[in-house]
């Protein structure tokens, strides 16, 4: 679970910091791969905190810009 921890802190900083989100050629999948998480198991654990898998989140960010 530590493992996954981490890997979710890294998509988060990817969103928000760097703002990987902008770039229209990347995809959720991207994105997981740059965090070094499997998608599946981050969907899952997005689900669970937040009520959403990766590529509605990804999506609600790109919507807001």
């Amino acid at each position: 679970m530590c493992a996954l921890m981490t890997s979710y802190s890294r998509f988060e900083r990817l969103m928000d910091r760097t703002e990987v989100w902008r770039n229209p050629y990347l995809s959720y999948q991207d994105i997981c791969r740059m965090a070094g998480v499997s998608p599946a198991s981050l969907d899952e654990m997005l689900l669970a905190e937040l009520g959403m898998d990766g590529e509605q989140i990804l999506q609600k960010y790109r919507a807001a810009s």
